[in-house]
């Protein structure tokens, strides 16, 4: 019976399985290697990008070109809001949350509302910001109308009395009843046309002024004092034109304003207190003052919201944030849109987590609380949103795959899953497995959340949390290696896994889950999916991992048992350069060191007998076969 070993394809490592007990491609040390289709190749060291960093970065991101590197655990949240071109940055877990601009400007992401209520106060209305258009005319028992014309007043009180000269009848029946009509614009608008009462058309009058009708009365004044003009067969030669308001119900003109403040990117405060309430009646304007400018750095206009008659405050004006008086003149006609505003709160101050979801809204927790903010409105995260049924701490969240958001605690694993910020609802994962190390959830794309739980790696999928780690390490050497302290980074279908005392990496790829080793021990990793690259913080400085030099590649068999006491005579090293350095161990001593030149057979010194062997390679070249014979295995 022929002894050796006759390599062709390599695998990784299985730490929880006796070397003696491994299968022959199996690996007791797998260290800088790709297991790609059999092979064994080397990879490359990390690349210095000559950047430094915070010396002990856990946290690590590029904005815009700038890197950002933090101790603690930091979350970041980039996207374009829709109508935008230049992609904001949203930060947690470094004090306050804030929200990075690309020219490296940060905001406080809350907005918080005006601290105090506006004072009001009913004023006598300037009715010079209305035009007013006058037309005499005849009014024929009929209904017709004839001898329409302009009406020019002589005297004018604005908005209360106007003193003109009748138009003659040119046209008019003798019994035909002279009236007025007064259009009422205000800029272009037009707002409403009212006819002098003594008419037939009186009735068609449409003009409100602050929730009152319009009514215009004419008088002779020829006299020089006013006589109640209701008689067609009347010819005065001078007139006056009065308006005056019908009667209303005083509710429906009390009202109450708030206001909010808008940054320079269109969000939206909550609005203030509301002011007190104000009874305003058709002749008054309202004179608000109070406003004060917002302390943040991002706030450029102030936004006011009155109550109208069925009690829902809507817009009346946006003006600039540094102006403290306003006066409000508009007609319920003019008001605006609902205030949408009114239960959007700042998110709260200890926002330690944040996560973009996919349908254009955000996650982040408290403590306990999971928080979401509004829909394409970050700023904003109402109340009613919260999620409180969350059974111990929450470590950390992470996601989102397929609408879903994983949230690691300090018991069990959460998916939360949602469209929409109002509906999400979250569901406990059966399996007890809590996360040590905020530093360690990774997503991982289709094939879920990962993080370092008490017993090993674990994966996160739809309705299921598994230790991925299992088949490959044991829960108590999971422990040993400081699974408090591990951070995971995930890129090119490989996890990689690193504590103070182990760089572990697990290859994904069709289905094989390879573990191999690497020499570097960074203490931040972070893929930047913009130029595919797994970027790393180390000894204060950025690393490019893989993009360095070739690195020398360790691979050692797990260990063959032999009967009686073994010997090799001949070995041969099939790769794709020379040299590479063959291992040989006995009894899991180092008995044989040698470079190959080619991929030729070659004779090997006498070497001692023993029962257990392990095959070894160093190389810098990628190698496709081992071949270590006694004589009888075919070269």
């Amino acid at each position: 019976m022929a002894n050796g070993f006759d390599l062709t394809v390599f695998n990784g490592l299985s730490p929880r399985t006796s070397r003696r007990l491994l299968r022959e491609a199996m690996a007791t040390v797998a260290e800088n290697v790709y297991l790609l289709h059999g092979n064994v190749a080397p990879g490359r060291l990390p690349l210095d990008a000559g950047i430094g960093v915070l010396l002990g970065t856990r946290s690590l991101y590029r904005h815009c070109g700038t890197w950002l590197s933090y101790p603690g655990k930091v979350y970041f949240a980039q996207r374009v809001m829709p109508g935008e071109t230049g992609e904001r940055l949203y930060i947690a877990g470094n004090g306050e949350p804030v929200v990075r601009d690309c020219d490296g400007t940060t905001y406080n992401l809350a907005i918080n509302k005006p601290a105090a209520a506006l004072a009001v106060v009913a004023s006598p209305t300037d009715y010079s910001v209305y035009t007013y258009r006058f037309s005499g005319f005849y009014e024929g028992a009929d209904g017709g109308m004839y001898d329409k014309a302009t009406i020019t007043p002589a005297v004018v009180d604005a908005g209360k009395e106007y003193t003109f000269a009748p138009p003659a009848r040119v046209t008019a029946p003798a019994e035909s009843e002279f009236g007025v009509s007064v259009e009422v614009l205000k800029g272009a608008d037009l707002l409403g046309i009212v006819y002098s009462s003594n008419t037939y058309r009186a009735g068609n009058s449409d003009l409100y002024l602050n929730g009152n009708q319009v009514i215009a009365s004419l008088f002779d004044r020829t006299s020089g004092t006013d006589t109640a003009f209701d008689d067609g067969t009347l010819n005065p030669v001078l007139m006056a034109l009065k308006l005056t308001y019908s009667a209303a119900d005083s509710a429906s003109l009390t009202r109450a304003y708030a206001y909010t403040y808008v940054t320079a990117w269109g969000e939206e405060s909550q609005p203030s207190d509301a002011s007190d309430l104000v009874l305003v009646d058709a002749g008054n304007d309202v004179v608000l003052s109070g406003f004060v400018a917002s302390p943040h750095g991002n706030v450029d206009r102030i936004r006011l919201y009155r109550t109208d008659s069925s009690g829902a405050f809507r817009f009346v004006a946006e003006f600039p944030d540094t102006q403290a008086v306003y006066t409000d003149n508009n007609l319920d006609t003019e008001l605006g849109e609902v205030l949408p505003s009114a239960t959007w709160e700042p998110p709260p101050a200890d926002l330690q987590g944040l996560v973009g979801m996919p349908n254009g809204f955000m996650a982040g927790f408290a403590g306990n609380v999971l928080y979401f903010s509004e829909i394409n409105q970050p700023h904003a995260w109402p109340v009613e949103y919260t999620l409180t049924k969350i059974d111990g701490n929450i470590v950390g969240i992470c996601g989102a795959f397929e609408n879903s958001l994983v949230v690691a605690t300090t018991k069990h694993p959460y998916i939360v899953t949602g469209y929409t910020p109002d509906t999400m609802t979250a569901t406990k994962v059966s399996a007890f497995e809590p996360c040590l190390s905020a530093f360690s959830l990774v997503d991982m794309g289709v094939y879920g959340v990962g993080y370092a739980s008490s017993n090993g790696l674990v994966i996160v999928r739809a309705g299921s949390a598994e230790v991925f780690t299992e088949p490959m390490i044991t829960p108590e050497q999971w422990r040993n290696h400081s699974p408090e302290t591990m951070r995971c980074g995930w890129h090119k279908e490989r996890l990689h896994v690193v504590s103070g005392l182990v760089h572990w990496v697990f290859h994904l790829r069709d289905g094989d889950d390879l573990l191999t080793t690497e020499t570097n021990f960074p203490t931040a990793l972070w893929q930047d999916t913009e130029v595919d690259a797994l970027w790393t913080a180390e000894d204060g400085k950025l690393w490019k991992h893989g993009e360095g030099i070739q690195a020398v590649l360790m691979w050692r068999s797990g260990e063959t048992q032999y009967p009686r006491p073994a010997s090799f005579v001949r070995a041969k090293i099939e790769a794709d350069e020379h040299p590479v350095t063959l291992l040989l161990f006995a009894d899991g001593v180092e008995v044989y060191r040698q470079d190959t030149d080619d991929d030729e057979p070659f004779y090997l010194p006498v070497l001692p007998r023993a029962k257990h062997w392990m095959v070894g390679v160093l190389s810098l070249f990628e190698v496709h076969r081992v071949v270590v014979t006694d004589g009888h295995i075919q070269l």
